[in-house]
């Protein structure tokens, strides 16, 4: 598969083909004179009122030269018709040929999605970029791959490093390589996803550090999540301590009412319930996560670990847009009525609903170490079709791009595929190359669903 840089210019050869009708007959608006304008030159411009893009966007002809156009709808998205110019389809391409007078190509897109709410989408990532300290120089470079239905199958993150130091390092510390492979279930549902670690220098990672993690699903019926079970070993194979998570999701319909996430602390099982509030839009005002106090045995000694809280807040727009996730907690368990740590992410978006930037904050100096918090993000998108170009850091929002990662695409089938994890309590909060996060569409936000941004739109 040929891939391509995602730039203005490149962008014309991505998209998908359209079906399309003829224009009218001797109109001028339609590109017909009976005068022979030989020598003339016309522009043939093009309208798409929502649901995809023509490309190129306009071009100017000879008397009697031929033109073609490319009809993109987005994922999601069908052609409906295509007419103007007394243009005609062959194959994926619709062609104008002689015009006498300038002219208009208009395309016009109907909503409508695949199978079981999966949009198929004909561009997908190849790979995405890092520089981790913005000196144009290639840090790290993630590559995706893909099975014939257009399902992600794999990424593979490989760091590379420039000989400086980085800035900010957006996925595993100390990884020489990270594999994640993906296993879909007869629906095209996500059942695994395997990730494993490669460490750059083995001998300085300790036995406590995970080195790979197993994430599997279940489903009811409906599709709903059942259960989602994940796993971690260290460097060694070696189950970590309170390993496996196992939550278990609770529905009324297909909106979360609460799950419940297991584990086992020195031979005791714990249990963290999560429940859900919905405000009058249908959306999560908030989310509390309860751990009671349990007693455990270690090394002949017996202690008792307090009950504990987390807290979940969210703030949405008129047009449903989450603007704002708050997440608090305390930052010592021993006194865990003392809620003094904080993430909070502000989200911005602009008239066509894209998110622009995000604003990252937290007291707790190890977020900031881990995370890089109280940072802002900016996303650049394709103006032709809104995909993403370039996410960039702002590490202490001064002014200064201190990180990006550069999305570069590929034609081919590409499938949405959903995930459920517990992270989507952040909805458009970043995850490694994902963007903002888009739920299903038979779920609600904050039900958990997180969506694999391989095909973005």
């Amino acid at each position: 598969m040929k891939k391509y840089i995602a730039t203005v210019n490149l962008l014309s050869i991505f998209f998908l083909a359209a079906c399309g009708g003829g224009g009218g007959d001797n109109n001028p608006e339609d590109g017909n004179d009976d005068n022979n304008n030989l020598g003339a030159s016309f522009s043939i411009t093009t309208k798409v009122a929502q649901g995809g893009v023509v490309s190129p966007a306009s071009v100017t002809l000879q008397a009697n030269e031929t033109a073609n156009f490319t009809v993109a709808p987005n994922s999601g998205y069908s052609i409906n018709t295509v007419s103007g110019c007394n243009g005609s389809l062959s194959g994926n391409i619709y062609t104008v040929a002689t015009i006498n007078a300038d002219c208009e190509v208009v395309a016009d897109f109907v909503l409508t999605t695949t199978g079981g709410g999966t949009n198929v989408s004909n561009r997908r990532i190849a790979r995405v970029i890092a520089d981790y300290d913005n000196n144009g120089q290639q840090d790290a470079i993630r590559e995706l791959s893909y099975d014939g239905d257009g399902r992600l199958l794999s990424d593979i993150y490989t760091y590379l490093g420039d000989g400086t130091t980085d800035r900010l390092n957006l996925d595993e510390r100390d990884a020489l390589q990270v594999s994640t492979i993906f296993d879909y279930d007869a629906n095209g549902r996500l059942i695994l996803w395997d990730r494993a670690i490669t460490f750059i220098n083995l001998g300085s990672v300790s036995a406590g550090r995970v080195a790979r993690v197993v994430m599997e699903n279940s489903y009811n019926a409906d599709g709903t999540v059942n259960q989602y079970k994940s796993t971690a070993y260290n460097i060694s194979g070696q189950l970590l301590p309170f390993q496996p998570l196992i939550f278990e999701a609770n529905y009324n319909g297909n909106q979360l009412i609460n799950f419940t996430n297991s584990s086992s602390v020195f031979g005791t099982t714990m249990t963290t319930t999560t429940t859900f509030n919905y405000g009058a839009n249908g959306l999560p005002d908030s989310a509390e996560a309860n751990t009671p106090a349990v007693t455990v045995s270690v090394a002949g000694q017996t202690i008792t670990m307090p009950a504990y809280s987390l807290f979940h807040d969210f703030e949405w727009d008129a047009e449903l847009r989450n603007t704002r996730y708050l997440f608090s907690y305390p930052l010592d368990v021993t006194q865990p009525t003392i809620i003094n740590g904080f993430i909070d992410v502000k989200s911005s978006f602009d008239s066509m609903g894209l998110l622009t930037n995000q604003d990252y904050t937290s007291d707790s100096q190890a977020d900031k170490s881990l995370w890089s918090l109280d940072s802002r993000l900016t996303f650049a998108y394709d103006p032709l079709d809104n995909k993403p170009l370039i996410v960039s850091w702002d590490l202490n929002r001064n002014g200064s791009i201190d990180a990006t990662l550069t999305y570069e695409w590929e034609m081919g089938t590409c499938a949405t595929s959903y995930f459920w994890t517990p992270v989507s309590l952040a909805p458009n909060r970043y995850h490694g190359y994902s963007l903002a996060n888009v739920p299903h569409p038979s779920f609600v936000p904050g039900t958990g669903f997180n969506r694999l941004e391989n095909c973005i739109n």
